[in-house]
């Protein structure tokens, strides 16, 4: 029997809430990017940066965390990650949390009601890795300051004729 689980349902809504949270909530932004950008609510160079911030957030963690060397929780307390796959490397920061509040932020940077649908999108997958026993909060935390801060500096480099035509 695994720790902690002392059922199969129990296992099943646990896996299903947090792995929908940790890693479909994160695709489903993506699509909305799309969305956006098909329904002209998104510039395509919006959403370009968007994307770009989201990517370097990502590898910029990724880098962090290969030289902290910080253990998952499922590491330290014995409960099975509830991911479709078992993450391999260190904890912090989240990689994850990272990509998706780089793209909220630039998101809400561009359009600020968008923007607060983003960072639900990057609260809820945020949540779904602490529940699901991949991350410690501080790990999340730091992700998305990581992402928070890419995003703010490629938008630096976005001509200021640019960001006066964005929506509010």
């Amino acid at each position: 029997m695994i720790k902690g689980f002392n059922n199969f349902s129990t296992i099943n809504s646990k896996v299903i809430g947090s792995v929908f949270a940790a890693s479909f909530v994160f695709w489903v932004a993506y699509l909305g990017i799309l969305f956006l950008v098909v329904t002209r609510k998104l510039k395509v160079f919006q959403a370009i940066l968007a994307i770009t911030a989201s990517v370097l957030s990502w590898v910029i963690a990724l880098f962090v965390k290969s030289q902290i060397p910080q253990p998952r929780p499922f590491q330290t307390n014995g409960y099975p990650p509830l991911t479709l796959t078992v993450p391999g490397d260190f904890a912090f920061p989240s990689a994850h949390t990272a990509a998706i509040f780089g793209l909220a932020t630039f998101i809400w940077l561009a359009n600020r009601k968008l923007g607060i649908i983003f960072f639900v999108f990057a609260v809820i997958v945020s949540l779904g890795r602490i529940i699901s026993n991949v991350h410690f909060p501080v790990d999340v935390a730091g992700g998305a300051l990581v992402g928070m801060f890419i995003a703010l500096v490629i938008d630096s480099f976005v001509p200021k004729g640019v960001k006066k035509a964005r929506k509010r």
